[in-house]
């Protein structure tokens, strides 16, 4: 698996969303993140107080030079 970043926010037992930023290095690493965030309690922050977090992952790519020649 090529390496992935994650970000996200979730709350932390108060109101205050708070950022988190993690690179990953497995599809595993992925699940476990997925599967450990809170999703039922921050739609239910959502709802309440109108302010939502957010989840991205994004894969990360090197740049490719390449030169043809004849």
């Amino acid at each position: 698996m090529r390496r992935v970043k994650v970000y996200y926010q979730h709350r932390d037992g108060g109101t205050k969303l708070i950022n988190y930023e993690k690179e990953l290095r497995s599809y595993r690493e992925a699940c476990d993140v997925i599967d450990h965030y809170p999703w039922d309690k921050e739609l239910e922050l959502f709802e309440a107080l109108g302010e939502g977090g957010g989840f991205f992952l994004y894969l990360e790519m090197k740049a490719v030079s390449t030169r043809l020649t004849n």
